[in-house]
């Protein structure tokens, strides 16, 4: 994932930095820094959260992209707007309406419409927040404006997503996908918890509707909900990340032999246009938030976090 971790520092100072990523100068990276956290966040590609370091260690990473998928979803964190996962033919209905978005997975459409477009950055005059806009283009047959924000403090990092129409009525859901690195270099790679009560398991027409206790075979990629829980990543002798977020459903994606995904989402995929997506209207936008909430392990405290799976 080749991210640099330099910017990581001691200092307790906050402030945002602005780094020239690219070499014609086009593009500007933003730094956010508070006490031993770093965020870097790139508008341009997709409004996505590119690092996240702690005590200069990179927590976030990817994987190689997917034959024939687009490279935007394989690395930092990034937002899925309006709608997380994956639209079967790109289709959905609404109002009565069958609607298409292009493709961009084979025959499908995914994880949204902003992971590939340049967001704009507001100017701010606070130091540990950052907020970026961008208008949902011609592929979305709605219109509407998204707006994502990012808090940082010593002790955690929040986004939010909001996203608006003041036109017209349109469905919606929205999604955060980050990924994780498995192994940091602390000893070993990240163990997680996390419970879940119910796995969704797509009906004959490919429809999450049905809720199954069982929570299917391992490696996962799945949809979740009903979580116990907060999830908690543990790596050995390095920090520990908890996990919160309004978002009642939930993605987990392990395998990547180099990363892994911990995904919240306002909706379950293939459900835009039903009634577990939202429905968003002049003065009824849908928000989404997600916050890492991290623990730093002081030197005497360095020991081996034993391995626990998920379902543990």
């Amino acid at each position: 994932d080749g991210l640099s971790s330099d910017y990581a520092g001691s200092s307790s100072d906050c402030r945002i930095e602005l780094s020239r990523r690219r070499p014609e100068g086009a593009v500007m990276v933003e730094i956010l820094r508070s006490g031993a956290a770093v965020a870097m966040v790139d508008p341009i590609d997709g409004g996505r959260l590119i690092s996240l370091s702690l005590q200069g260690i990179e927590l976030l990473g990817g994987d190689r992209p997917g034959l024939g998928l687009p490279t935007g979803w394989f690395h930092g964190c990034f937002p899925m707007v309006p709608y997380a996962g994956r639209l079967t033919n790109g289709q959905f209905i609404f109002d009565g309406i069958t609607y298409a978005i292009p493709p961009n997975a084979g025959l499908d459409s995914g994880h949204g419409l902003v992971f590939d477009v340049p967001w704009s950055p507001d100017i701010s005059l606070d130091p540990t927040h950052l907020v970026l806009t961008a208008d949902l283009d011609a592929r979305w047959p709605f219109g509407g404006r998204v707006e994502e924000t990012f808090d940082l403090t010593e002790e955690s990092l929040t986004i939010s997503l909001t996203v608006k129409n003041d036109e017209r009525v349109m469905p919606a859901a929205l999604g955060f996908h980050p990924w994780f690195r498995r192994d940091i270099g602390t000893g070993g790679p990240a163990t997680y918890f996390l419970r879940p009560g119910a796995r969704y398991v797509p009906d004959m027409d490919g429809l999450p509707w049905v809720l199954c206790d069982d929570l299917g075979a391992r490696p996962w990629d799945d949809v979740f909900t009903q979580l116990e829980d907060a999830p908690v990543i543990c790596w050995p002798n390095g920090p520990t990340i908890r996990i919160t977020s309004n978002a009642q459903t939930w993605i987990v994606y392990e395998r990547s032999e180099n990363a892994f995904c911990i995904e919240p989402i306002t909706a379950p995929p293939n459900s835009l246009g039903t009634s577990k997506s939202a429905v968003v209207r002049p003065g009824v936008p849908l928000m989404l938030w997600m916050q890492f909430t991290w623990g730093l392990p002081e030197p005497q405290d360095r020991v081996v976090v034993r391995s626990q799976t998920a379902r543990e």
